[in-house]
Parts: structure tokens; sequence; C-alpha cells
């Protein structure tokens, strides 16, 4: 009984560090942005790969306001507010065409004009979000998590 219990409070520490049950998602990784770091990269899936089990979800994009017409989802291994900066491409039918999106795992997004975090900025976001803005509505050709 005592193991189990252990195995127990171990599980739900470990659900609680990740987010379980509260509408986010979490998983580990490390590396971008400090000195001597590898560039944390998020990979884009538009629902046709298969997205790693251990992966962290930092977002979902859609083509329309009002989150409506998914186009994919970022996950990666670093999580967010880990002081490390994550940058993701969009590709396919995304590029270009992303009015709204809704952030998981605690992230904040940054959208960005330009390929691999560079060009215009939406500024940091999180949560949901209905609307992009003026700005950067179909323009995103990247996007920056923190």
């Amino acid at each position: 009984m005592m193991k189990r219990s252990r195995i127990a409070a171990g599980l739900a520490a470990l659900a609680a560090v990740a987010g379980l049950g509260t509408g986010h998602a979490a998983a580990a990784d490390g590396g971008a942005d400090r000195a001597g770091g590898s560039p944390a990269q998020a990979a884009f899936s538009n629902g046709s790969t298969l997205v790693p089990a251990a992966s962290i979800h930092y977002s979902e994009e859609y083509t329309h306001a009002g989150r409506r017409g998914f186009l994919g989802s970022f996950y990666g291994s670093t999580p967010c507010n880990s002081g490390v900066l994550i940058t993701g491409n969009v590709w396919g039918t995304a590029v270009g065409n992303i009015s709204s999106f809704r952030t998981w795992s605690w992230c904040q997004a940054n959208h960005r004009s330009g390929y691999n975090g560079t060009g215009d900025a939406s500024g940091w976001w999180g949560g949901p979000n209905d609307y992009i803005g003026n700005w950067m509505n179909d323009r995103t050709l990247s996007v920056q998590f923190r």
C-alpha cells in the first residue's frame, strides 16, 4: 500500500506540474537563447502528421477570426516559461493565413511576418485570441513562444 500511494502522489504531482486537468499540456527539453544554447524549435502540424506523445502543445492556429478554420498546431519539447525562446515556421495552407490562435501550456506567442522569428511582430499574447489584429492578420510566417 505504501508504494502504491507514493506512486499515486508522484503521478499527481507530475500531472500538476504538466498542467493536466487544467486545459493545458506539458513536457520538457531545454536549450535556446541562452549563452551557448542551441535554438529551441517548434514544429508545425496540420493534423496529417503524427505528433510525438511527449510533446508540449504550444498553440493552435486558425484561418478565421473567432478561432474558426483550424490550420494546425505548434508543438515541441522545450517548455514555455523556461527562459528559452522557441521558434517555429508555418507551412502549407497556414502560410500568410493566420487570423486567430489559442496558446496552451502557459505559453505566450509572438507571431512574426518573416521566417525564423524575423520581421514584424504581433507582440506577446497568451490564451485564446479571437483576432490577431489588423497589423498581423494573414501575415504570419513564423511564431515565437516563451
